[in-house]
């Protein structure tokens, strides 16, 4: 297994980490429908999670039965977060904005960017507005305020 696959491996469960409260290696493996883009073999999934336990960043926790397999299960270590943000290479919005936000914003982004995008019409429309009377006022002045009540200076 090459470092290029344990950290990409290392950088999907970090961003998981809020989900089960234990792991085995087939989540890595193209038997869970959630897998990383690519999915690893068995083989290597186990070889990742023997080395995050190695580096004390999952901790074994027993063993579970699926289908007619026992596999060891592992539990995420919460008090080494530091540490799985250096592993797991982390862009500078994924170590600052908490994993629910980002979460959510990808889930919602298009709903997100339209309601952006009406804002953001709606402001330079405005602008554009008062630009364009001002414009229109500086060439064409009047003699009277436009707006003043009938009947008065």
């Amino acid at each position: 297994m090459n470092e290029k696959i344990f950290k990409e491996a290392a950088h999907w469960i970090y961003r998981r980490k809020d989900g089960p409260d234990w792991w085995t290696h087939l989540v890595l493996t193209e038997l869970n429908p959630d897998a990383p883009k690519k999915p690893l073999s068995e083989q290597e999934s186990r070889r990742v999670f023997e080395a995050l336990a190695e580096q004390q960043l999952m901790v074994e926790d027993g063993s579970r039965q699926i289908g007619t397999e026992i596999v060891p299960q592992y539990k995420f270590s919460f008090g080494k977060l530091k540490e799985w943000a250096e592993l797991a290479d982390l862009n500078w919005f994924e170590s600052t904005f908490p994993t629910w936000l980002i979460r959510f914003f990808i889930q919602w982004k298009n709903l997100l960017i339209a309601a952006l995008i009406i804002i953001l019409t709606a402001f330079l429309e405005t602008c554009a507005e008062k630009a364009g009377e001002a414009v229109y006022n500086k060439f064409f002045p009047t003699k009277h305020d436009a707006t003043a009540a009938p009947g008065t200076k």
